[in-house]
Parts: C-alpha cells; sequence; structure tokens
C-alpha cells in the first residue's frame, strides 16, 4: 500500500513539473518575442525619423 502511494506521488510530481516547464518553456517565447517587437518597432521608429529630418 505504502509504495503504491509513493509511487501516485512521484506520477504527480512528474506530471506537476512537466506542466510547469511546458509553462516555462511558453512563457519565455513570448517575452523574448514581445522584447523582439519592442526592438523591431524601436529601430523601425528610429529610420523613419532619421528620414523624415533628411526631407526637411
Amino acid at each position: 500500500m505504502e509504495n503504491i502511494k509513493k509511487e501516485k506521488n512521484n506520477h504527480v510530481c512528474l506530471i506537476i513539473s512537466f506542466v510547469l516547464m511546458i509553462v516555462v518553456e511558453i512563457y519565455s517565447f513570448l517575452v523574448s518575442n514581445i522584447f523582439n517587437v519592442f526592438i523591431f518597432t524601436g529601430i523601425l521608429f528610429y529610420f523613419l525619423e532619421q528620414k523624415i529630418k533628411r526631407n526637411k
């Protein structure tokens, strides 16, 4: 009986850690992509500003 309980606890821990791993992966993917979007739009605005300044 004690072994079955331990096995069940091990499986629960395994499932929880697996789910946490997936959540962290998705979170880091989204955060890095958002960061990339900010950098990209920043560079875009910088070049647009330079172009506007040159045209004046």
